[in-house]
Formats: C-alpha cells, structure tokens, sequence
C-alpha cells in the first residue's frame, strides 16, 4: 500500500512539474516575443510543441499565437510554412484538449484564430506553391 501511494504522490509530482514547466515556458514564450527575440521565441515555441501533450489548452491557445505571430514575422517560404502548420495544429490541439478554456485564452489575447486558421487553411496551396518556388521546382 506504501508502495503504490509512494507511485501515484511520483505521479503526481512529475505531472504538475510538466505543467509548471510549460507555464514557464509560456511566459518566457511570451517575453521574447514582447521584445522582439524572435530567434528565442521561435526556440521556446519548438520546445513547447514537442511538448504539447503536457501543455493545457491555454498554453495550446498561447502556442498557436506565437506560431502565427511567427508566421507573420518569417523572412523565408519554408519557415512561414511551417509556422501556418504549427498554428493550425496548436489551434486544434487547444480547441480538441478544452475548447471553453481556449477560446477564453484567445479572447483574453484579443486574437481571433478562428478566422485566421480559416484563412491559412484556406490559403495553404499558396504557401506550399511559395515553398517550392523558393526550392525552383
């Protein structure tokens, strides 16, 4: 009985370790953002998506804005491209994982990214045309 107390209190620590994890990372997401490091953002970004299975919805909801902040800031085809994927993912991770607690995220940040994954799903043959063009195919 000890033993199998002793495993879920482990459990439990490791879990709420992730999610505090993913806080952090979120507002540091968040700072390099506001200051313009988009070189860290993008790094934090990546590491929290790897990751996105610990992330909650609001950290999803965060996730999908870096990303299309990303997005509008990347200097190549390719980058942008994967940046309109990841939000487009990260969009319907948080909306799948709690849409209540995602769409209050996103109103809270002002952002409507229903209407912007609606356009970037809408216009992802222009993106993947941009891609091959900066490739000469």
């Amino acid at each position: 009985m000890r033993r199998l107390a002793f495993l879920l209190a482990c459990v439990f620590v490791c879990f709420f370790a992730a999610a505090s994890d993913a806080d952090d990372r979120c507002s540091a997401l968040s700072d390099a953002l506001i200051a313009g490091d988009f070189s860290r953002a993008e790094d934090l970004a990546n590491e929290l998506y790897v990751g996105k299975s610990n992330c909650s919805a609001a950290n999803l909801a965060d996730l999908a804005i870096a990303y299309h902040m990303l997005a509008e800031k990347a200097s190549d085809a390719v980058s942008r491209y994967d940046f309109v994927l990841k939000t487009i993912d990260s969009y319907r991770s948080a909306a799948k994982k709690d849409a209540a607690e995602a769409s209050a995220r996103f109103k809270e940040k002002g952002t409507d990214m229903a209407a912007v994954v609606a356009d970037y799903e809408a216009n992802l043959g222009e993106y993947q045309k941009a891609v091959a063009d900066s490739m000469n195919f």
